[in-house]
């Protein structure tokens, strides 16, 4: 299907373009309170007030200066809904795992490499890449979950941790970017200096939690990852098969339990 991905990701790239700059002016705004909430009172910066006003009156002149914001939602949806009727037409050649192994064993591969060039290169562009290989490794475990459902849960869970450590660090990179380019905008120099310095301290902390986390998921070579989502996918099969059979035993009243 990778003509068919292309097309697919060029097209819902193409809607969330139109709507990037607003998500980032309100997550600005998120990071600026989530900061303030993690950091102890002894290590926050006094007289943040001015700061956050600006933060709310970029978004609001953004919003006033852009009066098609509604008009970019209803198209937003429209696309959205062109896109779930475009998924009967997929072509799907193969079946059973064999449809899902290629790309899951792929994305797996692609997870494990941005991990280590993001603490190799250290940078805002390396860890927003890895940020998206787990984004699109977590959605292909959500496409298992039956499969094996106790196990996938939580290992979702994780993935969807990982991502939100990688996500929230991005989203600090952009608000350090933002005050940076247009700093005098913002207060005075020493207190944008000192909060600027808790937004690199928090950067840290999250790239630290995500790194033994990311160790976890991705230990294993990608092959073996593959094989091992095979062998979870030929157990759920065979329970699929038996489930009739187990079912006749329990009313027999034999005593014995399919669970065990």
């Amino acid at each position: 299907m990778e003509k068919v991905y292309q097309e697919e990701n060029a097209a819902y790239r193409d809607c969330s373009k139109n709507l990037s700059r607003f998500r980032d002016a309100q997550a600005l705004i998120e990071s600026f309170d989530e900061l303030l909430q993690h950091f102890p009172p002894a290590v926050k910066v006094e007289d943040l007030s001015q700061l956050r006003r600006e933060l709310v009156t970029r978004q609001e002149k953004m919003i006033t200066e852009n009066s098609e914001v509604k008009d970019r939602l209803d198209v937003f949806l429209d696309m959205m809904r062109q896109g779930r009727e475009r998924i009967d037409a997929w072509p799907l050649k193969k079946e059973d795992f064999d449809l899902l192994e290629k790309g899951l064993v792929k994305t797996y591969r692609r997870g494990r490499k941005a991990m280590k060039q993001a603490y190799e290169q250290l940078t805002v562009v390396a860890f927003h890449e890895w940020r998206k290989r787990v984004k699109y490794h977590w959605y292909h475990a959500r496409l298992l979950q039956n499969v094996w459902p106790g196990l996938f849960a939580k290992y979702g869970e994780e993935l969807k941790r990982l991502s939100d450590y990688l996500g929230d660090g991005h989203d600090l990179a952009i608000l350090r970017q933002t005050l940076q380019g247009n700093p005098e905008q913002y207060g005075s120099r020493e207190m944008l200096q000192a909060f600027i310095g808790l937004v690199e301290r928090r950067q840290t902390e999250l790239h630290l939690r995500a790194r033994p986390l990311g160790g976890r998921i991705y230990v294993e070579k990608p092959t073996n990852h593959g094989k091992r989502l095979r062998g979870y996918w030929k157990a759920w099969q065979l329970q699929q098969t038996l489930r009739p059979k187990v079912g006749s035993l329990e009313d027999a009243g034999d005593g014995w339990n399919p669970n065990d």
